[in-house]
C-alpha cells in the first residue's frame, strides 16, 4: 500500500526536517498543522498489523520551497536544471533518510522526475550498493509474469 508522504506543494505527512510551507512558512507537516499527528507512523503500524507492505509516494520537487524556487530560478520548462543543487542536499537527501531510517517503507515511489532528474536529486547515490534493488518480496504479494 502507497500513502503520499509528500506532494509537489511540500506539505508532508510526517514531521519531516526541512518542510517549508508557502511563504517561507516553517513546520509544514502534519504533527504541526491539520490533524496533528504523524499520520505515516499511524498508516505503518495499520499496514504492518495486517502484514501488507509499507510504500511512499514522495515529490522530488516542492513548487513553494525557497530552495528549490533558486535552484530553479530562470529555468525555462523542460530545460535541465542548473548546478545549483541546495534545495536536493538540504532537503530531499534529509527528508528521504529521515523516512527510510524512522519508518523502513519497502516501496518509495519518487515523483517529479520531468523537472528534478535524477542527478539533480542526487539520486544514483542512493543506492548502498549502487546495484539496482532486489525485487520486494511481500507476505501474499503476487507478481504478473
Amino acid at each position: 500500500m502507497v500513502i503520499t508522504a509528500k506532494h509537489h506543494d511540500g506539505f508532508c505527512l510526517w514531521e519531516a526536517p526541512s518542510a517549508v510551507g508557502p511563504g517561507g512558512g516553517k513546520d509544514w507537516h502534519s504533527v504541526a498543522r491539520g490533524p496533528r499527528r504523524d499520520l505515516l507512523e499511524e498508516f505503518c503500524e495499520a499496514m504492518r498489523a495486517e502484514d501488507l507492505c509499507v510504500g511512499f509516494y514522495y515529490s522530488l520537487l516542492e513548487w513553494y520551497n525557497p530552495l528549490y524556487r533558486a535552484d530553479t530560478k530562470g529555468r525555462k520548462r523542460g530545460a535541465r536544471l542548473p548546478p545549483r543543487r541546495q534545495y536536493a542536499e538540504q532537503v530531499v537527501n534529509a527528508q528521504l533518510r529521515d523516512l527510510v531510517l524512522r519508518y523502513r517503507p519497502e516501496v518509495i515511489w519518487a515523483d517529479g522526475h520531468w523537472q528534478a532528474e535524477a542527478v539533480y536529486c542526487g539520486a544514483p547515490g542512493w543506492s548502498a550498493s549502487g546495484k539496482p534493488a532486489p525485487p520486494l518480496a511481500c507476505p501474499g504479494a503476487t507478481t504478473a509474469s
